[in-house]
């Protein structure tokens, strides 16, 4: 999957549909279907997965259920889009690996040297956020 940073926000690729996140953020988590299912008070698994598969889509009631377990907001389960506050916690976590990895395969110069800005802009983010707390 591809994602790339625009106007401090985190995007995702676009091809992805909202049953891809879900499984994303599942799979990230190391949770079965069924444990997801029975966390929002579901009868059957197949509920589920029918989301994940981009089947059919969860109501908006359960939408929010699901932002609060997979700890994300709804815009992002349902458009991709991710706020920068959750992009520098992840920058963070990944700063301390000491790794960062860009898939800049397909892109100009122009976009890479955009991204390359953003990286800094984030590196300047999260040393400030690290010191007020």
């Amino acid at each position: 999957m591809v994602k790339f940073i625009k106007n401090d926000v985190l995007w995702s690729d676009k091809t992805m549909k909202m049953g891809d996140r879900l499984r994303e953020e599942r799979l990230k988590r190391g949770w079965s279907q069924v444990y997801v299912a029975k966390q929002l008070g579901l009868k059957r698994s197949s509920t589920y997965a029918n989301w994940e598969y981009s089947l059919r889509d969860p109501s908006k009631e359960v939408m929010a259920k699901l932002a609060s377990l997979f700890e994300v907001t709804i815009d992002y389960l349902v458009t991709g889009n991710m706020p920068s506050q959750r992009l520098v916690q992840q920058y963070t976590t990944v700063q301390q690996d000491n790794k960062l990895i860009i898939n800049t395969d397909g892109l100009n110069e122009a976009d890479i040297e955009f991204l390359k800005e953003q990286v800094e802009l984030l590196r300047r983010r999260a040393n400030s956020f690290q010191q007020s707390t």
